[in-house]
């Protein structure tokens, strides 16, 4: 474990004195490097220069709210981020991780369970996305995250992207859920399969009104009852 924490930082954007003190005592003993911001408005002005591995953030925040932190540090950076927060209810969520949150935890917390989510996100961190997905017109891409259509930009967020990404790349393979949880959200455990249907009701949408051609697109994304989603793909890979 301290292999993971050696020479690692962790900026905790916190306002509440007694959590980040603990937080901050705890990483410490773990060995790694410390830096907090206690508003949110520090943490907004200095977003392009935070020097860290990774950033544990609160999401109620004074002066500029973790979201708002969250879509600054994203336009910046792709440095994993740890939502911890007293908001656990399932809006909030999905709109942290839309945001392009890496992991969420609800407060009250266990401190040896955020230190090892910690050590999870460092460890699976600067992984190289792998080939873009071509198909029919669709073009996805997951480092960094873009989609289009006919090579028009699709709207989709981060973690829509990566979703999507996660069925392309295994094209006419059922995938559970929980295997599009590890791919896509590498396995944090605030999402469940409820959230996993509603991001691909999503992305089914917004496919489809991106889709401007006569007939159907040659390619889409399945139920598989029983089992999970899958991407078919009727068009060799490389065409456009």
């Amino acid at each position: 474990m301290a292999e993971e924490a050696a020479g690692s930082q962790v900026a905790v954007i916190e306002d509440d004195d007694a959590v980040a003190q603990v937080l901050e005592m705890q990483l410490s003993q773990a060995g790694f490097g410390v830096r907090r911001y206690a508003d949110g408005g520090s943490a907004l002005r200095d977003a392009s220069r935070i020097r860290a591995d990774v950033i544990v953030l609160d999401l109620r925040l004074p002066g500029a709210d973790g979201f708002t932190v969250l879509q600054r540090v994203r336009a910046e950076r792709d440095v994993p981020v740890l939502v911890l927060t007293a908001m656990g209810d399932g809006a909030s969520k999905t709109r942290a991780f839309d945001l392009g949150a890496d992991d969420y935890v609800v407060k009250p917390f266990d401190v040896e369970e955020v230190l090892a989510r910690i050590r999870a996100l460092l460890r699976r961190s600067g992984r190289p996305g792998g080939p873009p997905t071509v198909c029919g017109g669709l073009w996805v891409r997951a480092v960094p995250p873009a989609v289009t259509v006919c090579g028009r930009p699709v709207a989709l967020s981060r973690r829509e992207i990566d979703l999507l990404y996660a069925l392309s790349q295994a094209p006419n393979r059922a995938l559970t859920r929980g295997q599009l949880i590890d791919r896509a959200w590498g396995g944090a455990t605030a999402v469940d399969g409820r959230l996993v249907d509603a991001y691909v009701t999503r992305i089914r949408g917004k496919l489809a009104d991106a889709w401007s051609q006569d007939g159907d697109p040659p390619w889409s994304v399945q139920t598989v009852w029983g089992v999970g989603y899958k991407f078919t793909c009727t068009e060799p890979a490389g065409a456009s």
